[in-house]
């Protein structure tokens, strides 16, 4: 099994019981954003307590589109999947997978369907997957386990670090990702520094195990180029609607 998120899969999250009731509330958020309308507003990040948000850092707009150097990206039309959850859907004419994500007071979310490009096939996974979640600590690691999609995934904020991209230098929100298929037969570490406003401005998959295990995050190739699926992604122009 290909272990995706761009979406097919990506990682993040426990569905843990002692995160400030997150879970137990999570269902009725997710009602209110999409019966309800969303009037929720992104906080900025409180600072003061070590407290960063993750809606500050990947505005997922429609018109947004973010240029890389090894493959595009952009935001177009909404759509609810079978697990109740809705997102925009996080377009490429590059890489492997459209997927349909939201970034609101639940997090950073995979809602659970996606286009496998460059068909075009629709694949609804039944479920949804919190990438991340709506607030982390720096030094902060999430682990989660997705069974019946087959893998599991650890995912650590490890703060902020100035990166320079074809686009420019940016003091970045740097996360990195650790995921294992559930068999043990590939485990890869995915590397995301996300710029404030703008959204990821590199990502690096690294230390895949075995060397040609293909699984991958945001930078799934159709085409299962090795060479490229390690090239780091960097971007090299943000344009936006606002």
């Amino acid at each position: 099994m290909k272990i995706v998120y761009t979406l097919g899969i990506f990682l993040f999250i426990i569905i843990n019981t002692c995160s400030n009731g997150f879970a137990a509330n999570e269902s009725l958020v997710a009602t209110n954003f999409l019966l309800l309308g969303n009037n929720w507003v992104c906080e900025n990040d409180d600072v003061s307590k070590g407290i960063y948000r993750i809606c500050n850092y990947f505005p997922l707009i429609k018109g947004n589109q973010w240029l890389y150097s090894t493959g595009d990206r952009l935001i177009k039309e909404s759509k609810t999947c079978s697990s109740g959850y809705s997102g925009v859907r996080y377009s490429t004419t590059t890489y492997e997978y459209d997927s349909f994500m939201q970034n609101t007071e639940i997090g950073l979310m995979f809602a659970g369907c996606q286009y496998e490009m460059p068909e075009e096939e629709f694949q609804d996974f039944g479920e949804r997957i919190l990438l991340i979640k709506p607030e982390m600590e720096i030094g902060e690691t999430y682990n989660e386990e997705h069974p019946n999609l087959g893998f599991n995934f650890s995912t650590t904020l490890i703060g902020f670090e100035s990166v320079t991209v074809p686009n420019g230098t940016y003091n970045a929100l740097k996360v990195e990702t650790i995921t294992t298929e559930t068999d043990g037969s590939c485990s890869f570490k995915t590397t995301l520094w996300f710029a404030k406003n703008i959204g990821p401005v590199k990502i690096h998959r690294t230390e895949a195990n075995p060397a040609n295990c293909l699984g991958c995050m945001f930078v799934c190739r159709p085409d299962n180029n090795l060479i490229l699926l390690n090239t780091p992604a960097e971007l090299t122009s943000f344009t936006t609607t606002d």
